[in-house]
């Protein structure tokens, strides 16, 4: 809005727009064609728009499936999927060339892991620390209390 009155201009350009839309505002000025019977002035704005096609995500058909590998952990089902590993390995056949070699050797290490382990869905997570431990939560604490402490001496 620009106002005037009293032989005084006031600029006052404001577009008002939330988070998700104003890194979408390019430009903004003033246009003094018109009168509409009041001391303002008509304020332009101009934005650029995404197109329809670009807001669309493609996502795969169906999730990912992962093996539940954390399970490891547990000594008895480790013990398993080590057993696991060492009957299918006894009952692959060997071969001379080191493609076959390792696609026997893949697809053993995936039947063993599919009957230790079993798989699960791969879930789609938001970025956040994928670490949190008692380590990190101290130095956040301390962090603030540091924060504190600085905020508190000081004082204006």
């Amino acid at each position: 809005m620009t106002w005037s009155a009293r032989g005084y201009r006031s600029f006052i350009d404001y577009v008002l727009s939330n988070k998700k839309s104003s890194p979408l505002l390019n430009d903004t000025k003033v246009f003094r064609g018109y009168d509409v019977a009041t001391d303002n002035y008509l304020l332009i704005s101009k934005t650029c728009l995404p197109q329809k096609w670009y807001t669309f995500i493609e996502r795969s058909p169906r999730p990912e499936d992962i093996f539940r590998v954390h399970l490891l952990e547990d000594p008895s089902i480790k013990l398993l999927y080590e057993r696991k590993v060492e009957q299918n390995l006894i009952h692959s056949p060997c071969s001379l060339h080191i493609n076959v070699e390792w696609q026997t050797l893949k697809n053993t290490l995936q039947q063993a892991a599919n009957e230790a382990l079993d798989k699960r869905k791969k879930r789609i997570q938001k970025r956040r620390l994928k670490v949190w431990n008692q380590d990190i939560k101290i130095l956040i604490e301390n962090m603030k209390n540091l924060l504190t402490v600085f905020n508190n001496t000081f004082r204006y």
